[in-house]
């Protein structure tokens, strides 16, 4: 084997000085580097998550005088009853006085089934045509709101006078109901 000449010894010189700053960069600068970069993208993740919780936890007094608002709003809405029972007698109190005050004749009602939370029942009445405005009037306004799902008018007496004085009316009204709604 011949020895290398001054020219060939510095360029193996300078091969392995390359080959050992590579190594060392592979070794130790890249993964320091790395370790910085991933440590700064979860200290910016987490910056961003301490930032949504900050407006979350400033939320929070808003939010509670939202769903109190909600919580008092809902009265307009359902009743307070906590069983269909309570609700259908509620409802059936409700179209009776509303008929009487109207000045009709309120015949009777019975219970009908209904979805899970909702009261339903249809009321047999006798009013004129006046009446009758006023009563699903009165019936619209009140609080809690009632729905009419189906209302039958009859006029027999028609028949009989020509004109029709008196109506027969089968109404079905269903009211929600829930048991933590406030009185």
């Amino acid at each position: 084997m011949r020895a290398l000449s001054k020219r060939e010894a510095r360029l193996v010189a300078v091969a392995i000085l390359i080959a050992a700053l590579v190594l060392a960069d592979l070794v130790l600068v890249q993964p320091l580097i790395g370790g910085f970069s991933d440590r700064a993208a979860t200290r910016a993740q987490l910056t961003d998550r301490y930032v949504a919780n900050a407006r979350l936890i400033g939320a929070v007094p808003r939010l509670v005088r939202e769903a109190a608002r909600r919580e008092a709003a809902i009265g307009r809405f359902v009743a307070p009853d906590r069983d269909g029972g309570a609700a259908s007698d509620a409802l059936r109190q409700r179209v009776q006085s509303a008929t009487s005050a109207v000045g009709g004749d309120f015949r009777g009602s019975e219970d009908l089934p209904g979805l899970p939370g909702t009261a339903v029942t249809r009321a047999s009445l006798r009013l004129n045509a006046e009446q009758l405005d006023r009563l699903i009037a009165l019936i619209e306004n009140g609080r809690p709101l009632i729905t009419i799902s189906a209302l039958a008018v009859g006029a027999d007496d028609a028949l009989v006078t020509g004109r029709a004085t008196d109506l027969d009316v089968q109404i079905e009204l269903s009211l929600a109901y829930h048991a933590s709604a406030k009185r």
